[in-house]
């Protein structure tokens, strides 16, 4: 996945497909074309989306989000903070 954990990428993109498919613009999103990520553009100094080359607020591929993959994702992400949680709620007891 390009830049899968950028600001409108793949990754933010699925899991909104997943969780509000009806707030996702279907037919921009397959329109957009893939960008370089952020994070190598904030590194280098960069404040704004705009200084960082994403003038349109995104970065990654938003075209290869899927709802399948936002379900999965959301299924990973909660048993990551169940775990944190146990391993929390042990470290108390």
């Amino acid at each position: 996945m390009h830049g899968a954990g950028d600001h409108g990428g793949s990754f933010e993109t699925s899991l909104m497909m997943a969780a509000a498919a009806d707030q996702v613009r279907e037919k921009e999103r397959i329109s957009l074309p893939p960008m370089d990520g952020l994070a190598a553009a904030l590194k280098k100094g960069a404040k704004t989306f705009a200084e960082a080359g994403g003038e349109d607020a995104y970065f990654g591929d938003p075209t290869a989000a899927s709802a399948e993959t936002g379900e999965a994702m959301f299924e990973a992400l909660a048993g990551i903070l169940g775990l944190a949680v146990a391993e929390y709620v042990g470290s108390k007891a």
